[in-house]
């Protein structure tokens, strides 16, 4: 299988799809010749990277994590390691699993493309009701959506009570609109192309098109989730990536994750101020009470003394 290199896109696997019931294989790296970013320029968060596998006890990944950069799951004595995340434009893609030396599983090479998008919806979706409907846009099988997560940084308004977005895998519970981010990673089918799934990817951002229209329509009838806005957030790229199966052929699916990261950050960051400038004030009077009291005070002594 030939590998693709794109800039920016740092080390790739390079192999021969494995045997249908082998646990090892020979590993080839391939570098990018393209100088690497600074840190904060692309930089990854390790600290995101969630292993597959019970047998998972944490990663190797450092909290932060240079494009290109690679780590692992770090599994209890006795069971293997395959795969590895990676760190790429900011998102990191890719698993890293834990299997168990009594687990059959197959391992292959496979060509993947990653995106990532935001995305506005009346409420937060559940990862089942984005796995749909994005198949339904990339005219693609479900199973070969292999990883979909989202996170939300959207605050709650000023005076506005505390909501939780995420509701064990429902899109119940919010009742204000949704603004959530998308990582997206999908196997290319073996008889098609790199280049034909990332124009299909393209053609989802694309108003009135074909595939933007079969997105909106899935998420409205089948989950009643209402698209008011979708935009590109981090492009398309192509990348080898190991694939492991059950025994009996079954892709194993990267579970899906939804995030909130702290719901009213942004907000509650406003509400501070506002409560400092509320309490500075209510200070300042109450200073200026007690002085007048205290000056009150001393007249009346002094009035009594003489």
């Amino acid at each position: 299988m030939a590998c693709e290199l794109r800039d920016g896109i740092g080390p790739q696997f390079c192999s021969e799809e494995l045997g249908p019931t082998s646990r090892t294989s020979t590993t080839t790296w391939l570098l990018a010749t393209t100088k690497q970013p600074p840190v904060s320029s692309s930089s990854c968060s390790g600290v995101r990277a969630e292993p597959v596998g019970t047998h998972a006890i944490g990663t190797d990944c450092s909290k932060l994590m240079r494009e290109g950069a690679t780590c692992s799951a770090i599994c209890t004595a006795g069971n293997e390691v395959l795969g590895a995340f990676r760190c790429s434009l900011g998102r990191l893609l890719d698993a890293s699993y834990c299997i168990g030396p009594s687990t059959e599983v197959r391992t292959s090479f496979r060509l993947k493309v990653a995106f990532s998008f935001s995305l506005h919806l009346n409420a937060s979706p559940s990862v089942a009701a984005l796995r749909r409907s994005l198949a339904a846009a990339l005219e693609t099988t479900e199973y070969l959506l292999h990883r979909i997560s989202w996170y939300s940084t959207a605050g709650r308004r000023l005076g506005e009570p505390r909501l939780h977005t995420v509701n064990a895998g429902s899109h119940q519970g919010v009742q204000r609109e949704s603004h959530i981010f998308i990582d997206v990673e999908v196997i290319v089918a073996k008889n098609e192309t790199a280049s034909i799934m990332e124009s299909r990817i393209a053609r989802l951002f694309l108003d009135d098109s074909a595939a933007q229209e079969a997105f909106k329509s899935s998420l409205q009838h089948s989950f009643n989730l209402t698209v008011n806005h979708l935009e590109m957030a981090v492009p398309a790229r192509s990348f080898q990536s190991l694939v492991v199966s059950s025994g009996n052929g079954t892709i194993l699916e990267i579970p899906g994750s939804q995030h909130v990261l702290a719901d009213d950050i942004s907000q509650s960051s406003e509400e501070l101020g506002v409560g400092a400038l509320v309490g500075g004030i209510v200070g300042v009077v109450v200073a200026m009470l007690a002085a007048l009291t205290f000056t009150y005070c001393m007249r009346k002594r002094n009035q009594l003394a003489t």
